[in-house]
């Protein structure tokens, strides 16, 4: 049975339905440090912990101190609803950081004029005891919130197309609002599905068959913890994080890490196997000539 939805329906490849909700709260993509106009080169997505009337509700708003919005929202049931033309910038990103790109300062939410922003509609996790149970996850006080199959399959088909129209956006930025907003954020959450996604070709996933000897991850190194944290934290900023400061712990940015590439264990602790997946990571995507680039910044 077709729900009755307000606005315009077209059909998108893979049957998915693509719904026009406009939101006013959009920017155009201009770095002002540069002086140039920029196309994106990051794909964030996010959860809305909200149900989808809100959400929309919250992106027309436009009388108030920090407007939002995002390019798209997919709801549960793959209905996907477009606010912003990808062309411009959506308010979506917040004070954030990855790879470098960071406003000079809190008002100047940078990543928003190079990215592009997509929410799933998903209450994330459980606040109180009048909400559904959800599920447990190791290192992790909280019960969070599956993805519904047809949203996912939604993502796929709407990333793909993103992903063909937006050529710069790497692989390996197609990140969580977790992992440019470590402590921060939460979305979209140890439940989405990161590996599925990568075998569809968007993103990527640790593939420890791709591994070659680093001469700045030792024996002693790894079974250090002091040194191994140590290590994970130089080379979580090497892939793309943060670095810890007054605002965000070591703990932080590891435990957003382990959200994206490691959602068995979210314990924010430099344990063996999340040093180990980010050495897959790095020794696919990151190597020159087979060597870690921190050797050229030592």
């Amino acid at each position: 049975m077709r729900k009755e939805i307000l606005g315009t329906i077209v059909l998108l490849p893979l049957a998915a339905t693509l719904i026009q909700h406009p939101s006013p709260n959009f920017l155009e993509r201009f770095d002002v440090d540069s002086g140039q106009e920029v196309t994106p080169t990051i794909l964030v997505l996010h959860y809305t912990a909200q149900p989808l009337w809100r959400v929309q509700e919250i992106f027309a708003k436009t009388d108030v101190p920090t407007p939002v919005s995002a390019h798209y929202t997919i709801d549960a049931d793959g209905h996907v609803y477009q606010h912003v033309l990808e062309e411009k910038a959506a308010r979506h990103a917040g004070v954030s950081y990855w790879q470098g790109l960071e406003g000079p300062d809190a008002t100047q939410k940078k990543i928003n004029f190079h990215s592009i922003g997509i929410e799933h509609v998903n209450l994330g996790y459980r606040v109180n005891s009048r909400q559904p149970q959800g599920i447990v996850v190791k290192g992790s006080d909280k019960e969070w919130y599956p993805y519904d199959a047809r949203q996912i399959e939604a993502t796929i088909a709407l990333c793909k197309k993103i992903l063909q129209r937006n050529k710069k956006i790497l692989p390996r930025n197609v990140v969580a609002h977790s992992d440019i907003a470590p402590r921060r954020k939460n979305d979209p959450g140890p439940l989405f599905p990161w590996k599925k996604l990568a075998e569809h070709g968007i993103g990527v996933w640790p593939d420890s068959s791709k591994l070659y000897p680093l001469r700045c991850l030792s024996r002693t190194v790894f079974n250090d913890e002091a040194k191994r944290t140590e290590w994970l934290i130089k080379h979580l900023h090497i892939w793309g994080y943060r670095l810890p400061d007054a605002d965000v712990t070591q703990e932080d940015i590891i435990r957003a890490f382990q959200m994206h590439y490691r959602p068995t264990l979210i314990d924010g602790k430099a344990d063996k196997e999340t040093v180990a997946r980010l050495q897959a990571l790095l020794c696919e995507h990151c190597l020159i000539n087979k060597k870690c680039s921190c050797l050229l910044t030592a």
